[in-house]
């Protein structure tokens, strides 16, 4: 039977790959990637991130499922399809006998590409080490080099396994920008991270993977918005135990922090019972009620007792 072409750049179904026979570091992970989309890969190390990506690429063999880039199998993509794919390793391994401008230049070479896009990226790399053996080059500068190098040949898809690790801030944000820019130019990124600054700030898309499973995959915005607020109760007179306890007694309170006049919490419960608690308290001097950083999302889905009241 002939497989079902989608539209979709990135398509993982029942993803499962074991290393020896206990060792599970992907079980039954589905997620797909659409054309112009910056899809976040998030989650901690060892969460199964690199792995994932690796069988995505063919650089693995999966025990089991599949996955796919532009309607092809992994583990048979044409060399026309892969000269439209970057990829940037977590752990670059560069050829030390070369200087950055020789390890560039042959990579180029490799796609028959030309080095307009190559010089438009090295500009933006302000203090970039080119005439350097790679060997003597630090982790930041290796980093810069490997970015370079998935862009370079202009690909139409871009993998990127921790872009900006090792990277300082303006060069992180150097990063960020040109990630920008390409996406309206119609690119589609997908790129594991664990840092969950960036993946607010770049993606329109984030799956988040916990021991080797997929638990959530949302939009960021949607994300944001789920049922869990972050609240801080300021009264005029002291705060004394008997409101306090009746905080603690209410479904879907946590992380209570109290002062001496004021009280934090985050509140993922239903809000006529939360309104109802606040409407007993006849001082309120103010009251503030927020959105939780995507960090608060984030390890609340790496909580057993918190995770299902996100849903």
């Amino acid at each position: 039977m002939e497989a079902v072409k989608t539209t979709s750049v990135i398509q993982i179904t029942n993803l499962t790959k074991y290393y020896g026979k206990k060792t599970c570091a992907v079980d039954n992970l589905t997620l797909s990637v659409e054309p112009k989309e910056i899809y976040g890969f998030l989650g901690p190390n060892g969460a199964g991130k690199t792995t994932t990506i690796r069988c995505l690429l063919g650089l693995l063999h999966a025990t089991s499922g599949n996955t796919e880039i532009m309607n092809h199998d992994s583990r048979n993509i044409p060399p026309e399809i892969r000269k439209r794919i970057g990829y940037l390793p977590g752990d670059s391994f560069l050829y030390n006998h070369f200087t950055g401008q020789e390890y560039l230049d042959f990579y180029l070479s490799l796609y028959n590409s030309s080095s307009e896009k190559q010089q438009e990226i090295i500009e933006l790399f302000e203090g970039i080490k080119l005439n350097s053996p790679i060997k003597t080059l630090s982790k930041g500068q290796l980093r810069m080099i490997g970015f370079v190098t998935a862009l370079q040949h202009n690909p139409d898809l871009i993998i990127l396994d921790e872009p900006t690790t090792g990277l300082d801030p303006l060069k992180q944000q150097t990063v960020y920008s040109l990630i920008r820019k390409e996406r309206k130019k119609g690119k589609t990124f997908f790129f594991s991270s664990h840092n969950l600054s960036e993946v607010q700030q770049l993606c329109d898309k984030v799956g988040i993977i916990r021991n080797g499973k997929l638990v959530k995959t949302e939009s960021v915005e949607n994300l944001l918005n789920v049922r869990l607020k972050r609240i801080k109760v300021v009264m005029q007179s002291e705060l004394v135990p008997s409101i306090q306890n009746n905080f603690s007694k209410v479904d879907g309170i946590r992380e209570v922090k109290s002062s001496k006049n004021t009280i934090e919490f985050q509140y993922s419960g239903d809000y006529h019972s939360l309104i109802k608690l606040l409407a007993e308290i006849k001082d309120i001097h103010d009251l503030t009620i927020e959105n939780p950083s995507l960090e608060e999302i984030f390890l609340k889905y790496y909580s057993d007792e918190d995770s299902r009241s996100l849903e």
